[in-house]
């Protein structure tokens, strides 16, 4: 009985080591889990610059290694589309749809609110 159980524990124990590696090299190899927070965090605050109706600047590039374009305006967000954010610039008065897995960074300025009395 007590060679059984010794068996079955070696046995567990071996299974939790193998699988534990086997994700750390998943991991290592495969950075969506890194771009997936970092995707949620910018998307938050594109919806509250949307929300505010904020001066946002955004630098955008294609990848890691190309080099980032600045851009500002107002963003507007759609709920029913979460890919994609439409940038209206305020230089030109022109819209950009852009990629949300494009943007690196996002500042916003919130606008000052003055008081009527």
């Amino acid at each position: 009985m007590e060679k059984t159980t010794m068996k079955h524990q070696v046995k567990q124990l071996t299974q939790i080591i193998s699988s534990s590696s086997q994700r750390f090299l998943a991991s290592f190899f495969d950075d969506s889990l890194i771009t997936k927070k970092e995707l949620e965090k910018i998307k938050e605050q594109l919806i509250k610059a949307s929300t505010l109706k904020a001066t946002t600047v955004l630098q955008v590039s294609e990848s890691v290694t190309k080099r980032a374009t600045t851009m500002y305006g107002q963003v507007m967000f759609q709920p029913t589309n979460e890919t994609t954010v439409i940038l209206k610039d305020e230089q030109t008065q022109s819209l950009h749809m852009l990629p949300i897995k494009h943007i690196r960074k996002v500042s916003y300025i919130e606008p000052q609110h003055s008081k009527i009395s």
